[in-house]
């Protein structure tokens, strides 16, 4: 089981994220999605397991300036395995499984057997390079079948757009990320979409982003309604 460690997150998701399984955080640009990914390979990274951190969206420079002096990743961040690539479709052309073992081997640069935990930020920049959802599909697919045979436990972050991702559908857990307005202003919250195996509530759960990352609020609980989130 591979923990958050954030304590109330991990209870909800029954101990956190399984091995050789495929998770999704979804929403728009600015929720908090990355800081919550990096927190949770940062665990990974304390307890002396293997972990990469694929960036699509962000330099090597504004990941040791935003993401290195975060609190949760003080003394550690040099244990993750960092790797920054811009994607384009040809890395993936033709879509085979024989490609794909290229791609990881290559730009990953590790047996799937070594890692422990990784985080692939964001995965939605291989559908807009090949720009074929059926393309896209095959590509997570082959995918997933590293990520289980090697037994990563692994979080794509998917951006937010008018509907629900396909990673979604293919994932063990997928946890919605976003900024609702509710009676007492606007405030960032969180729902498990799914979680296979574990009972869990459908309700928003408020949080807020500080230094020390991602802190979910205790005992408060939104219900959606038509106009507003009700506390």
């Amino acid at each position: 089981m591979k923990k958050f460690g954030i304590a109330n997150l991990d209870k909800i998701l029954g101990g956190g994220l399984d091995d050789a399984s495929l998770n999704v955080l979804v929403g728009k640009n600015g929720v908090g999605k990355t800081v919550l990914a990096s927190q949770w390979i940062a665990e990974g990274a304390k307890k002396k397991e293997t972990c990469v951190y694929i960036s699509t969206s962000m330099p090597v420079t504004a990941i040791e300036k935003h993401l290195g002096r975060m609190d949760f990743m003080a003394d550690i961040f040099d244990r993750i395995n960092w790797r920054v690539v811009d994607i384009e479709a040809k890395m993936f052309m033709p879509v085979t499984k024989e490609k794909v073992n290229e791609w990881f081997e290559r730009y990953i640069g590790l047996e799937a057997e070594e890692i422990d935990r990784l985080v692939f930020d964001v995965v939605s920049c291989i559908m807009r390079a090949v720009g074929d959802l059926v393309l896209f599909r095959r590509i997570l697919k082959e995918l997933d079948r590293i990520f289980y045979k090697g037994g990563i436990a692994a979080i794509l972050v998917e951006d937010m757009e008018s509907s629900w991702p396909i990673t979604v559908g293919m994932s063990e857990c997928a946890i919605h990320l976003d900024i609702l307005k509710t009676p007492v202003g606007y405030q960032r919250a969180l729902r498990i979409i799914k979680r296979y195996g574990v009972e869990h509530t459908l309700n928003w759960i408020p949080f807020e982003v500080t230094r020390r990352g991602v802190e979910l609020k205790d005992r408060e609980y939104f219900e959606m309604d038509t106009s507003t989130i009700q506390v």
